[in-house]
C-alpha cells in the first residue's frame, strides 16, 4: 500500500515540477489567448473567455487600466466580454459583445472619437452596433452592423475619406456596404460586401495601389484598387490584400523589403506575392502573413528581431547596415499560428493551442514577458531585452498550479519518501 501511494505521489511530483518550470503565469486562463493586436509600443490582447489584457507603452494611458505614465511589462486586465481590438500610436479600441465600441489613450486628434482632443487612461464608449474596427497611428475606421463605414482622427491625407482635410474628432459616415477595414499612416482600406477593394488618402508610395504615386498626392474620397478581395492589412506606407482565391498582394513602399516580391523598389499597383494566405498583418516595415496550413511567414525589415527568425539586421551608429538580415522575401518562421499582430517593431502570435508568443523591439515592455530593454543618453541599448525570437508570453494548455500547492506536494513527497525510506531500510536490516 505505501509503495503505491509512493508511486502516486512520484507522478504527481513530476507533474507539479512540469508545471513550476514551465512558468507559472497568473493572468493565463484555461482555453488560452484568442485574438492580438499590437501597437506602436502597447500591445492587446482578448483570452478565450473575452477578458481584454494589456500591456506596454502606457505614456498616453493607451493600456488602459487608468495609470498613466507606468509602463507594463506584463499583462494587466481592462475588462470583460470583449470581441473584438485594435491598437494605434498611442491609443486602443475594442468592441464588447454587445457591439458597443469603446476607445482610450491619446486623444490629439481627436482618434478616441470622443469629440475633444482630451486624453483618457481608461475605456471610454464611442458608438453602438459595432461589427469592426481598425486603426493606425492617429485615424480610425469602424463598420457598424448595418455595413456603414466611419471614420474619425487625424485628416491631413484625406485619411478620414470624408472629401476634406481637416480633423475630425467624432465619426462621420464614409460609405455603405462595408464589411472591414484597415487603416495606414496616412491611408485608408475598406473591402465592400461584394469583395471590391477601396482605398483613399496618402498616395506619395503608391500606397493606394492605383497606379499612382508622387510628392503630394493624395486621394480625398476612396477609389475601387480590385476586386474578389477577402481581407485587408495596412502597414505604415504600404498594404496588404488577401484575395478570395488565397493569393496575397503587396504594394506601396518598399525600402526594406516590406512588399515580398524580391526587390527594393516600391510598387504603386498589387503585386502577388504568395498563395495559399490565410491571414496577413503589417507593421511599420515589415510584413507577416499566415498560410491556410497555419504556418506563419515574415519579411522585410529586422533591425530588432521582428521577423522572429532568431536573426537581427546590425546596423552602425548612422544606421547603416552591417549585418543585413533583412528579408526581402516571405522566410517561415512559426508553425500552428492561428493569429498574428505586427507591432512598428515587434509581432505578436496566437497559437492554435491558445498560448501567446512575442519577439523583436521591447523598449517599452510590449513583448509581456516581464521585461524591458533600457538605453542610455545617447539612445544606445543598456540592456537588452529584445527577442529575435518567439518568447512564450501564456496561455495554451499549459498547467498553471499556484507555488502554495506545489510546495505542499512537495513536502508530503519528501515525508513519503522518507518512511519509505525508513520502512525498506528496517525490514532487510
Amino acid at each position: 500500500m505505501l509503495k503505491q501511494i509512493y508511486s502516486v505521489l512520484l507522478a504527481v511530483a513530476v507533474l507539479l515540477s512540469s508545471a513550476a518550470f514551465g512558468g507559472i503565469q497568473a493572468h493565463a486562463h484555461a482555453g488560452g489567448y484568442r485574438t492580438v493586436a499590437a501597437g506602436s509600443g502597447h500591445s492587446l490582447a482578448i483570452m478565450a473567455d473575452g477578458s481584454l489584457w494589456a500591456w506596454g507603452q502606457n505614456n498616453y494611458g493607451q493600456v488602459g487600466d487608468g495609470d498613466a505614465n507606468v509602463e507594463k511589462t506584463a499583462p494587466v486586465k481592462i475588462m470583460d466580454d470583449v470581441a473584438f481590438i485594435a491598437a494605434g500610436w498611442g491609443h486602443s479600441l475594442a468592441i464588447k459583445t454587445d457591439g458597443s465600441l469603446w476607445a482610450w489613450g491619446r486623444n490629439m486628434f481627436g482618434q478616441l472619437g470622443t469629440g475633444s482632443n482630451e486624453n483618457s487612461s481608461v475605456p471610454v464608449k464611442i458608438m453602438d452596433d459595432v461589427a469592426f474596427v481598425a486603426t493606425s497611428n492617429e485615424n480610425c475606421l469602424a463598420v457598424k452592423t448595418d455595413g456603414s463605414l466611419w471614420a474619425w482622427g487625424q485628416n491631413a491625407n484625406g485619411q478620414v475619406g470624408n472629401g476634406t482635410k481637416e480633423i475630425t474628432r467624432s465619426p462621420v459616415k464614409v460609405m455603405d456596404g462595408a464589411v472591414s477595414a484597415a487603416a495606414g499612416w496616412g491611408h485608408s482600406l475598406a473591402i465592400k460586401t461584394d469583395g471590391s477593394l477601396w482605398a483613399w488618402g496618402f498616395n506619395e508610395f503608391g500606397q493606394l495601389g492605383d497606379g499612382k504615386s508622387g510628392d503630394g498626392i493624395h486621394c480625398l474620397k476612396p477609389v475601387k484598387i480590385m476586386d474578389d478581395v477577402a481581407s485587408v492589412a495596412a502597414g505604415t506606407i504600404h498594404s496588404m490584400a488577401i484575395k478570395t482565391d488565397g493569393s496575397l498582394w503587396t504594394w506601396g513602399f518598399n525600402t526594406h523589403g516590406q512588399l515580398g516580391n524580391g526587390t527594393l523598389e516600391m510598387s504603386d499597383l498589387p503585386v502577388k506575392v504568395m498563395d495559399d494566405a490565410a491571414k496577413a498583418a503589417a507593421g511599420d516595415y515589415h510584413s507577416f502573413a499566415i498560410k491556410t496550413d497555419g504556418s506563419l511567414w515574415a519579411w522585410g525589415y529586422n533591425h530588432c528581431g521582428q521577423l522572429g527568425d532568431g536573426t537581427v539586421t546590425v546596423l552602425d551608429e548612422v544606421r547603416n547596415i552591417v549585418e543585413d538580415n533583412n528579408k526581402l522575401v516571405p522566410s517561415e518562421t512559426m508553425k500552428k499560428v492561428s493569429n498574428v499582430a505586427a507591432g512598428d517593431y515587434y509581432g505578436l502570435a496566437v497559437k492554435t493551442d491558445g498560448s501567446l508568443w512575442a519577439w523583436g523591439d521591447n523598449k517599452y515592455g510590449q513583448l509581456g514577458d516581464g521585461t524591458i530593454t533600457t538605453y542610455n543618453e545617447e539612445w544606445q541599448i543598456d540592456e537588452d531585452n529584445n527577442k529575435p525570437s518567439p518568447v512564450n508570453i501564456g496561455g495554451g494548455t499549459r498547467i498553471n498550479i499556484p507555488w502554495p500547492v506545489i510546495f505542499i506536494f512537495v513536502a508530503i513527497f519528501v515525508v513519503v519518501t522518507t518512511v519509505v525510506v525508513l520502512v525498506n531500510r528496517r525490514r532487510y536490516s
